[in-house]
């Protein structure tokens, strides 16, 4: 992405120390530094073409490959050693690889060894997401959850009624615990994924609120309590007062514990930079309510950014503010941005299952038909009636599966849960969008991105439908032949 800026805007982050004036800059994809053109030897008519595209750009330090000299360098050394020396035989000179004269390890490579610590994998990874209709927006956001896999799922205005199960808007994966409004819209929602111990916090409260416990040790000083709550702009001082006593009971209530409770609290008089109240769009007594009781339970609000235009309406709060690793918005599923968090917190994770999965599109199906007749006849001519029935089903049970086995493929179901519909189209609009989303940020220019964000809809819904109608057709082959295999074979009864 490109920027044209004044050097004193960007002076701190700048490679170019040197005041020159107005320049146009770009800025790397990777380390987040600007740079003058000029400095990087990029002409207009290149860095225009970079301003029209979402390819990233990366600097010299980034971008290139760092190749390391001490190979050659010992070789050399090893070399010179060995020439200098009196008895040396010219004939038996040659590159030794082991021993003393051996190289060292590269400080730096063009393909560095990856570190393969599994510490970061371990991290929690939270999403708080303002949904505005969760079924409308099923199909994007299954992508943000496939993209991100989040840990913890904390959202609100869910609009979900109870008619509609937990199935049809998540994935398998998660233990959800929701809060619906009676009216439809409204609700909140709180996902934890399988892989956690978790168990939901009854607090009685008529806000829309929820909570969940996960247990990080035999101890509650290691456990982890989340909460989503909401609270609708149209309220009162009596809604925020209930809200208020919901936060200082799940807080009081866990002593010891982790705390992180996000949702939409629509406060947006409340600047959380100086914990002030600058604006009244709302009661004075709203705001400052809300800001005396974080101060008594001893929490913090950790979002201090926009998550709907200007104002910073969607919050974390929690009593362990240095745990957190990185607090970043994201290309939203609404008008408000969806906050990812991502914390040091390493609770103990279930290991998942792993099962057997039949390949049916890669079945001999004229194979299973004949081995099924085979096995039939031979099944009538070795029993009669006096057989027992447990000897029957056993064998039966037996047979079946050898013919299965010897005519179906299979394969072990991974523990990753991978949406089968998010394909390489549906990946690449994603991250376009999400590039669009960090250059509209930048540059306040948000026409592309909202062109990308309904070209993303229309993309992952598509996919849905065509992945669905290819199950369809899958189910049809399977039923047709278990309607083969139920044809009579010959002898139905014993004489």
């Amino acid at each position: 992405m490109w920027k044209v800026t004044l050097d004193h805007e960007n002076r701190n982050s700048h490679a170019c120390t040197s005041y020159r004036g107005a320049k146009a800059s770009i800025l790397c994809e990777s380390c987040d530094t600007w740079f003058h053109a000029d400095c990087v030897n990029i002409d207009s008519s290149f860095l225009d073409i970079l301003g029209r595209c979402d390819e990233p750009w990366e600097c010299c330090n980034c971008g290139l490959p760092k190749y390391s000299s001490s190979l050659f360098d010992t070789l050399v050394e090893s070399c010179s050693s060995d020439l200098s020396s009196p008895t040396s035989d010219c004939s038996n000179l040659s590159f030794r690889t082991s021993g003393s004269c051996s190289p060292d390890p590269p400080q730096a490579a063009s393909s560095p060894i990856k570190n393969l610590s599994s510490e970061r994998k371990q991290h929690l990874k939270t999403l708080t997401i303002n949904f505005q209709s969760i079924v409308s927006k099923r199909e994007e956001f299954w992508c943000l959850l496939d993209a991100v896999k989040p840990d913890v799922i904390m959202g609100c205005e869910t609009w979900l009624k109870p008619s509609i199960s937990v199935g049809e808007v998540l994935p398998p994966g998660y233990n959800v615990y929701r809060k619906d409004r009676i009216g439809g819209y409204g609700g909140v929602l709180l996902a934890i994924s399988t892989s956690l111990n978790g168990h939901q916090v009854d607090i009685t409260t008529d806000v829309e609120a929820v909570a969940a416990k996960v247990v990080n040790g035999p101890t509650n000083n290691n456990s982890v309590i989340f909460g989503a709550v909401y609270r609708p702009p149209n309220t009162d001082q009596q809604y925020l007062d209930s809200m208020n006593q919901f936060i200082r009971d799940l807080c009081t209530s866990n002593p010891g514990a982790a705390v992180w409770i996000g949702g939409d609290m629509n406060l947006p008089d409340i600047n959380w930079e100086t914990e002030e109240i600058t604006s009244h769009q709302y009661r004075h007594s709203l705001s400052e309510s809300y800001l005396q009781t974080l101060g008594d339970v001893g929490v913090e609000q950790i979002v201090n950014f926009p998550t709907r235009g200007e104002n910073t309406l969607d919050v974390i709060i929690t009593n362990r503010p240095t745990l957190v690793r990185q607090c970043e918005p994201m290309p939203g599923l609404s008008d408000h941005d969806v906050i990812f968090m991502d914390m040091t917190t390493r609770p103990p994770r279930n290991k998942p299952t792993r099962r057997e999965i039949f390949l049916w599109n890669k079945a001999n199906l004229e194979a299973l038909h004949s081995d099924a007749e085979a096995w039939a006849d031979q099944f009538m001519e070795s029993h009669n009636t006096s057989t027992p029935v447990e000897t029957l089903l056993n064998e039966i049970q037996q047979g079946l599966e050898k013919i299965l086995t010897d005519n179906v493929p299979k394969k072990m179901s991974s523990t990753r849960l991978n949406q089968c519909w998010f394909n390489t189209a549906t990946k690449r609009i994603c991250r376009r969008k999400a590039r669009a989303y960090k250059k509209a940020k930048a540059t306040s220019s948000w026409h592309r991105y909202n062109i990308l964000k309904k070209k993303a809809q229309k993309v992952c819904r598509q996919a849905t439908t065509n992945t669905l109608q290819t199950l369809s057709a899958m189910t049809q082959a399977a039923t047709s032949a278990w309607e083969r295999l139920s044809r009579p074979c010959g002898v139905t009864t014993w004489e």
